[in-house]
């Protein structure tokens, strides 16, 4: 099907004369089956008056009208004018169809009835699109008669056509009339035998795609997916009779607040797993948040750890031993996983031994969830995951989507956030049930007039004092010899190693301070021996952390206190 996009700014959609239209039979439409005497329903499977109404005068319009002829009739209506007429209800095989009213399209897809146009070159049908969950590749889990809002934004889609929230198709692509519930009641599988053909259907979750323009010679030129979000329906996003409040959500999942926990704005807790030396829970601190607890396998990360934020319980532990505790114990209002990514990193090409155990770090999550009970997850991870891997993500985009949670995700240059190296990250964002989606946050470097300009290895390593921890010369000016550089630039991507990064003197390595300082760990952070450069390099650049942390904590307060002012 050629679905075209309509720009929701076009002026000729204002006329305020509307029409009925009779279509006749056409070639290429079927009429609908009656619904079979055996199907079955749930309990929310039922129809309103105005719906039962609608649909039996359907069915009887498709007896009643006459058979198809050999050629389809002539449209029965006048042209008043050249432009577009809109038009409030349409007859068509048979069948009236009305603005709010849903149908299912030849391909599969469904569409709400928005607005319905008749010009010179025919009628057309505008308004959201929707599809089964089934068709959405692994992203989704598999529900009978459950759909998907799908919806494109940004400059242009991948034809070059600008995006709107609607599509417009024709009207010979309408097969027949279906009823489907926006609703954002939890989903609960039934007993049921749920008829795929006639049956209900539901819609709680939205798609949304972010485009932008790759090309900037040709208004058409090609365009990119750069965001992703999967997003269960807000209450003022479905129908009345089928929604329900947030904090009721929020209560089924986390159970009832402590007594006099919402009267004024707190900290909010958070527990860091995988947490290494800690780059992480350095952002959260700084963003305000309230170190509760972390966990990582590795001795030298967690004496790190522990050397830096004394006050967290922290556990040298894999995930498994860690899940040992009482979910008292850990539930934490944000929850950040950054599970061993060296299996998809962009640069890796060969098996490693333990890719294996690594791997099943990132299906942990679902059980470190369920017993954390969160309201705000985040995750970091490389940007191969997304770039090579994609069957990977999906199963963790997939496992979000499972336990009731809304998530976002795409990937981020560090150095739009003043990190002082061109660092490409997959970040994911996830809500949990009757919870705000964050947004990512906006950058705040680059060379856009408004921004701050970017940092550069000399602004990140020239006032490192020679007496901080960590910053051995002797040993950095082993024997070397490479082209010196101007150091007003960023650095290359920092590794386990270090990467394909020297002293822009060119006559040594950096530090492990340096290489700290370009990571954006403050002078104070120190680090545990061995494998500090290691440690350094795993890490996630604490300013970074920061600003996804501060959006994560504005998006928490409104929700809680909507009259508080954030300031950074």
């Amino acid at each position: 099907m050629d679905v075209e996009v309509i720009n929701l700014d076009d002026d000729s959609d204002n006329d305020s004369t509307t029409s009925s239209l009779t279509i006749g039979r056409g070639e290429l439409s079927s009429p609908a089956s009656s619904p079979s005497p055996s199907s079955t329903f749930g309990q929310d499977d039922f129809m309103t008056d105005e719906d039962f109404e609608a649909y039996v005068s359907g069915i009887s319009g498709a007896v009643l009208s006459s058979p198809t002829p050999a050629r389809p009739r002539a449209l029965a209506y006048t042209v008043q004018s050249p432009t577009r007429t809109p038009i409030s209800e349409i007859n068509y095989q048979g069948r009236t169809y009305k603005l709010g009213k849903f149908v299912e399209l030849h391909d599969g897809t469904f569409l709400r009835l928005n607005r319905i146009f008749h010009s010179s070159e025919g009628t057309v049908i505008l308004g959201p699109k929707f599809e089964r969950l089934e068709t959405m590749d692994s992203l989704m889990p598999d529900r009978v008669n459950e759909l998907c809002w799908v919806v494109d934004l940004g400059d242009v889609n991948s034809t070059g056509q600008p995006h709107s929230e609607e599509v417009k198709v024709p009207l010979s692509m309408v097969r027949r009339p279906r009823i489907i519930r926006i609703t954002n009641h939890p989903y609960t599988r039934t007993s049921a035998v749920q008829n795929r053909d006639d049956g209900l259907l539901f819609c709680r979750i939205k798609y949304t795609r972010k485009w932008v323009r790759i090309s900037t010679t040709s208004s058409r030129g090609a365009a990119r997916i750069v965001e992703e979000a999967i997003t269960y329906l807000a209450p003022e996003e479905c129908q009345t009779s089928f929604s329900v409040s947030k904090p009721f959500l929020r209560e089924n999942w986390r159970g009832r607040p402590p007594a006099g926990s919402g009267r004024q704005p707190r900290r909010y807790t958070f527990g860091d797993g995988f947490c290494g030396a800690g780059g992480v829970s350095r952002g959260a601190q700084q963003a305000g948040l309230k170190l509760v607890w972390a966990f990582d396998k590795s001795l030298s990360a967690m004496n790190s750890y522990r050397a830096n934020f004394p006050s967290s319980l922290a556990e040298t532990s894999d995930v498994a031993d860690f899940l040992t505790n009482d979910s008292s114990d850990i539930r934490v209002d944000i929850l950040h996983v950054s599970p061993p990514c060296q299996p998809f990193s962009s640069a890796k090409t060969i098996a490693a031994a333990h890719d294996d155990a690594n791997e099943a770090c990132l299906f942990s999550i679902w059980r470190l969830i369920e017993k954390c009970r969160p309201r705000i997850v985040t995750m970091e991870e490389t940007s191969g995951l997304k770039e090579r891997h994609k069957e990977w993500l999906y199963a963790i985009i997939h496992t979000f989507v499972e336990l009731g949670y809304s998530v976002r995700w795409g990937i981020v240059n560090c150095k739009d956030y003043g990190v002082p190296q061109s660092r490409r990250r997959l970040v994911i964002l996830a809500a949990g049930p009757g919870e705000s989606l964050p947004p990512f946050p906006q950058p705040t470097h680059g060379t856009t007039p408004g921004l701050l300009p970017l940092h550069t290895i000399l602004d990140a390593i020239g006032a490192i004092p020679s007496t901080a921890p960590d910053h051995d010369l002797e040993r950095a000016e082993r024997p070397f010899h490479r082209p010196p550089y101007d150091p007003r630039q960023l650095a290359k991507t920092l590794t386990c190693s270090g990467g394909d990064n020297y002293h822009p003197s060119g006559t040594r390595t950096f530090t492990l301070r340096e290489a700290a300082s370009l990571q954006t760990f403050p002078i104070q952070h120190v680090f545990c021996g061995p494998g500090v450069m290691q440690q350094i390099g795993n890490a996630v650049p604490p300013v970074l952390a920061r600003a996804l942390f501060g959006e994560v904590v504005r998006s928490l307060t409104h929700t809680d206190h909507p009259e508080t002012v954030i300031i950074d």
